[in-house]
């Protein structure tokens, strides 16, 4: 089942695509008649409490990284990554996106299937700015925007594992990457992240690896496609209106 989150004559609610049309799925809300494409405003996928990064250790590590991410980090398909202009060098890295429909804590990769809502693609971006996001820290993905998801929620998803994506830039084909070449399976990671802490309704965590990451530049149109899910699509330019900063020290003089 495709699901997207839709905004119908002020109310915001989660739909399944069906047929060029939407059908309402919180019946509380009275909308029985499926609803034409042109009448709603597709929305982000989700609001989640937590937007979690999960990947596979550091070359000098041995557990893996895991970050929080802004909620602001998400963007839609279809729309825009603005990186700041003063950046040195941007990436994008192919991603899975993995939304929560129960609340868990502690639970095992076999028992975890009945706690997710369903998958879909994403990206993250990063940025190199000097003195501020240098070395691939938790702060250069980010910015707003950074986290492209789309382009539905799928549900009928039972092997994560099995997915496989293809990362193209500009109709060409930049990287192709199995989920099942991940240091930990999708249901391993959302366990060792489960035993972390809680995770709620909404919550999102997103499943990658750094060696799949390709370099952007402005006015690139980056395209991500899993079959089993669908195609996203982000077009990339650079900003001059962001702010930056570049730090000149790391420590005030204290003589």
């Amino acid at each position: 089942m495709k699901i997207s989150r839709v905004m119908f004559s002020g109310r915001s609610f989660y739909a399944q695509h069906r047929d060029g049309a939407f059908v309402c799925l919180d019946r509380r809300l009275g909308l029985k008649e499926a609803i034409p494409e042109d009448q709603v405003t597709q929305l982000p996928l989700a609001v989640p409490s937590k937007l979690i990064h999960f990947g596979p250790p550091a070359p000098s590590a041995t557990s893996p990284h895991i970050s929080l991410l802004p909620p602001s980090a998400i963007n839609s398909g279809h729309e825009t990554v603005h990186i700041p202009d003063c950046a040195t060098v941007s990436f994008v890295e192919p991603m899975l996106a993995v939304f929560f429909g129960r609340q868990c804590h502690c639970i095992s990769p076999a028992d975890m299937p009945p706690y997710i809502f369903g998958f879909s693609c994403s990206m993250s971006f990063s940025t190199h700015i000097q003195g501020l996001t240098e070395n691939d820290t938790l702060a250069a993905h980010a910015f707003d925007g950074f986290a492209p998801i789309g382009p539905h929620i799928e549900t009928d998803i039972e092997a994560p594992e099995e997915l496989v994506a293809a990362l193209q830039k500009n109709e060409e084909n930049a990287v192709s990457c199995s989920f099942s070449q991940l240091a930990y399976s999708p249901y391993e990671a959302l366990s060792m992240i489960s035993s972390i802490m809680t995770i709620n309704p909404g919550d999102l965590i997103v499943l990658g690896d750094p060696k799949w990451k390709q370099r952007v530049r402005e006015n690139d149109i980056i395209t991500l496609h899993i079959p089993e899910i669908g195609t996203l699509e982000n077009s990339v330019r650079c900003d001059k209106a962001l702010a930056h900063a570049t730090v000149t020290a790391v420590a005030p003089d204290l003589q």
